[in-house]
């Protein structure tokens, strides 16, 4: 708690050199690539940061985050992510972000990408001293147990439709309209994921320093990976949505022969 009210109270500001590993700092670095840290409060203050000053005012502030998706510019590229799971107080994890050929922002207000930051620290991850390599690293834990989560979801939706259909349940529409929309939540945030991945990709590698395999490989990886989540989400949806016809019918059946 002492950690998030630091950070909050803006005075938080971290720097990560992005060398062969991801390495923190004390300051921020004179030269190299790197990862700043911060939250909505210190970019308000901040008129400029080393390697930043022409183009940190197009960084989005976490409190504006309400979705995934990512905006090309000639020098930079920036968006927000915002993550359907949320925090045990209800409120939902997200941040913005800015990315230019040596430079990674982070804006954070509630420990949402400071954690993944401390792991690859932690696990000494080869970034290889490139930017491309630290998002694709970044995107991966960012899903890495999502799949789970899914899989639960359809787990529920498996044991809602049998019990539908077996008639343990007669009133199944609130729990099967709740189930939905959690559902098509993920379906969303991983369409929205897709886009982002894909315009990092997509991102002129002249422009931003990144290596062919940086663009193409890790990060048609983390694609790859989000397609998978949202054909299991919209795997889950149409469960649910046969599961509803089935019960209307049967309902509407029964009605008639009564």
């Amino acid at each position: 708690m002492g950690e998030r009210k630091k950070r909050i109270g803006g005075t938080g500001m971290k720097w990560y050199a992005i060398g062969k590993t991801l390495t923190p700092l004390d300051r921020a670095p004179e030269s190299g690539a790197a990862v700043v840290l911060l939250n909505s409060d210190e970019l308000a203050h901040e008129t400029a940061l080393p390697g930043l000053e022409a183009v940190l005012h197009r960084t989005p502030s976490a409190r504006d985050a309400h979705v995934c998706k990512a905006e090309v510019r000639s020098n930079c590229l920036s968006g927000t992510l915002a993550l359907p799971r949320g925090r045990r107080d209800g409120t939902r994890l997200c941040c913005g972000y800015l990315v230019t050929k040596d430079r990674v922002v982070l804006v954070d207000d509630g420990e949402m990408a400071e954690p993944y930051l401390k792991h690859i620290v932690k696990e000494k991850r080869l970034i290889e001293n490139s930017v491309g390599r630290f998002l694709y690293d970044f995107f991966e834990l960012l899903i890495a147990r999502d799949l789970h989560r899914l899989e639960e979801i359809e787990d529920r939706a498996t044991a809602l439709e049998d019990r539908v259909l077996s008639g343990e349940l007669e009133e199944f529409s609130t729990p099967m309209s709740e189930l939905r929309k959690e559902t098509m939540a993920w379906y969303r945030y991983y369409s929205q994921l897709d886009d982002v991945a894909c315009e990092l990709r997509e991102m002129r590698t002249a422009t931003f320093r990144m290596r062919s395999a940086d663009c193409s490989d890790y990060l048609k990886s983390a694609s790859s990976a989000c397609a998978r989540n949202r054909s299991c989400c919209a795997n889950t949806a149409r469960r649910s949505s046969r599961c509803f016809s089935r019960r209307s019918t049967s309902v509407r059946t029964a009605s008639c022969r009564s």
